[in-house]
């Protein structure tokens, strides 16, 4: 009787604590084995089958921001469903030998516990004593088969589920993808590359930046600036209101000093003595001012005419009369002595002097718009002179102006006497016999 300590067989002890430790070593390497390979197996499949369909799921919802990446993308989700699907297979046949491990594990633990039921029953107090560590992992053992395994093969039923739905719809919005890449997607990147190259051809050639400023500001305010970049002010010194009036000192000087020349061309320049002896000073003064009162009737009449009967703008009139009478002077002086020296070789130096002065003066157009020969003769013309002293007249007066030009003016005037004084008498002999000359010819009086 194993009650009784005392008369215990050894034998049956040691026989029991034999078949004790054979069912020990073969639940704890059931245990062993179920906790070792199949629970991570079964989780790690799981996992990485969640992780495959998250991927593919993340992919999909990132193919119309991921284009240019597309075609990898399809490439992985194209691994991850053939992974998924290898997975699926390889689960769906390991299941049933899992569950057919499991459920023989059980039918070995319940036989082996109906076995050393009595066993136990009858030695329990010794078990008590001596494999309390034992007892505590059969039951841990017991209730994890009877209560978790059918949660683990309830789940893995549903993600077995969720794989065989899911997965028709991933290869449909795989197709729908790959049509996309297929039809729309070099269309989609050639307009890319066409816009990309503009825009960099327009960030070439404009500030993008100061557009986007300008956009950003007030348009009105811009369209104003745009529609006149320029504005204007206006700072009228000496303002002339028309055209005519502004042309006005040009056309009188010119008057004058066509008016001189016709003057020496229709009287003579030459006296009739009578007989009596004068020196030739005298006789070239005595016929200057012949012609010098002439020529400043002929002034008067040019610029009262402007005045009064072309009724020319005019600022200072009394100045305008006075100037033109002096320019008259100086003009009439200049004519009559080229033709009292030079003879009717004069007349034509006084046409060719005019002509030359028409181009060179500025009096239709700035000086600088001419070319370099006439710029070189501006500084030594009258007409330079007389055209600037007649539009102070008319403008308004700038006294350094004015008194530089009169100045000039009686210049020229005095160095046309000079010649005269000077040159007379030595080319008289010369001057007299050209002019027989041009009488014998028949064509020139």
């Amino acid at each position: 009787d194993l009650q009784n300590k005392d008369n215990a067989d050894s034998s049956a002890i040691n026989q029991l604590f034999l078949k004790s430790g054979l069912g020990k070593l073969a639940i704890a390497k059931l245990i062993s084995g179920y906790d070792s390979s199949t629970i991570p197996a079964i989780k790690n499949k799981l996992e990485q089958i969640t992780s495959a369909a998250d991927v593919t799921a993340t992919a999909l919802q990132q193919v119309p921001d991921r284009l240019p990446a597309l075609g990898t993308l399809l490439e992985e989700t194209m691994s991850a469903i053939e992974f998924g699907q290898t997975s699926l297979a390889s689960l769906q046949q390991d299941l049933p030998a899992i569950r057919e491990a499991v459920h023989t594990a059980a039918s070995g633990v319940a036989d082996q516990t109906q076995g050393f039921g009595a066993f136990i029953r009858d030695t329990l107090p010794l078990l008590e004593s001596s494999l309390p560590t034992a007892g505590e992992k059969i039951q841990q053992a017991a209730n994890f088969v009877r209560q978790d395994l059918p949660t683990v093969e309830e789940r893995v039923h549903q993600v077995s589920e969720l794989i065989r739905t899911g997965l028709p719809r991933a290869d449909k919005g795989v197709a729908l993808a790959a049509d996309l890449v297929r039809n729309d997607l070099p269309v989609l990147e050639d307009s890319i590359r066409k816009a990309a190259s503009t825009i960099r051809q327009i960030k070439e050639e404009i500030d993008l930046g100061e557009i986007a400023q300008l956009l950003g500001g007030d348009i009105k305010s811009k369209s104003d600036f745009l529609a006149n970049p320029v504005v204007l002010k206006e700072n009228k010194l000496y303002p002339i209101p028309n055209y005519g009036s502004a042309m006005t000192p040009f056309y009188v000087v010119l008057s004058l000093w066509v008016g001189g020349t016709l003057l020496v061309s229709l009287l003579r320049t030459g006296v009739d003595t009578g007989g009596l002896t004068y020196k030739r000073y005298q006789l070239y003064f005595g016929r200057l001012l012949t012609f010098l009162t002439v020529g400043i009737l002929q002034g008067l009449v040019a610029v009262l005419g402007n005045i009064f009967i072309l009724h020319c703008y005019v600022v200072n009139k009394v100045w305008f009369v006075l100037f033109g009478v002096l320019i008259s002077i100086v003009f009439v002086t200049i004519v009559f002595t080229l033709v009292a020296v030079f003879g009717n070789l004069g007349k034509g130096i006084a046409i060719v002097f005019m002509v030359l002065q028409f181009s060179s003066s500025g009096g239709t157009f700035p000086i600088s718009t001419t070319g370099r020969f006439f710029q070189i003769l501006n500084p030594y013309m009258p007409f330079t002179y007389a055209i600037s002293l007649m539009r102070e007249a008319v403008g308004g007066i700038l006294p350094e102006v004015a008194i530089r030009d009169v100045i000039y003016l009686i210049i020229f005037g005095v160095l046309a006497l000079l010649l005269a004084l000077l040159l007379k008498k030595p080319l008289e002999p010369f001057i007299h016999k050209a002019s027989e000359q041009a009488e014998e010819s028949k064509l020139i009086s």
